[in-house]
């Protein structure tokens, strides 16, 4: 039993500290249907970028999640596990910027490495319609990519890895302790 443990460890092991060698994801390339905004706020990071779209939240979300998701090895395509945060709309001007106006806002999260923040606005009112280049939109989205260092994924993954191994010695050490003071 002890041999079998250990080979999991190992086996778990290696495939964690594999994921988080894993290259950072880029930044999710967008539909043809969607127009880049240039405004000063949209333009001033690489790792910030706006967009005006006709899609609705749901869309929106399948889309930057099924394109965040993707992973290409060696030509082959491969899906990073990931799940999703729901944030109140009021969180935007912390987390994406501060004077963003939003409707919603969804974090997606590659466990122990990136996340990318999906921040949208649809206009209620009719002085908030967006029109821009003479064409009106349903919405327009802020997409923040918030990358790690791979020094802080492999720190976070051995520290990990210690403190799982450091708890089954201790767990198994109490259970051995526990077991032989019932058979006395």
């Amino acid at each position: 039993m002890k041999k079998l443990a250990t080979a999991v460890f190992i086996i778990g092991s290696t495939a964690l500290l594999l994921y988080l060698v894993l290259p950072n994801q880029p930044f999710p390339a967008v539909d043809n249907a969607s127009l880049r905004s240039s405004e000063p706020g949209d333009v001033e990071s690489d790792l910030r970028r706006g967009y005006y779209n006709n899609s609705n939240r749901q869309e929106t979300i399948s889309l930057y999640r099924s394109k965040f998701n993707q992973l290409s090895i060696f030509g082959k395509k491969l899906n990073y596990f990931s799940f999703t945060l729901n944030y109140p709309s009021e969180e935007a001007q912390t987390l994406i910027r501060d004077q963003t106006r939003s409707t919603y806002l969804e974090e997606i999260v590659h466990p122990m490495r990136e996340s990318l923040f999906v921040n949208g606005f649809e206009p209620k009112k009719d002085s908030d319609v967006i029109f821009v280049n003479g064409q009106s939109y349903l919405q327009k989205n802020i997409i923040k990519l918030v990358n790690s260092t791979l020094f802080f994924r492999l720190l976070l993954g051995i520290f990990a890895l210690l403190s799982i191994f450091l708890i089954t010695k201790a767990w198994t050490s109490y259970y051995q302790e526990f077991k032989t003071s019932l058979l006395k």
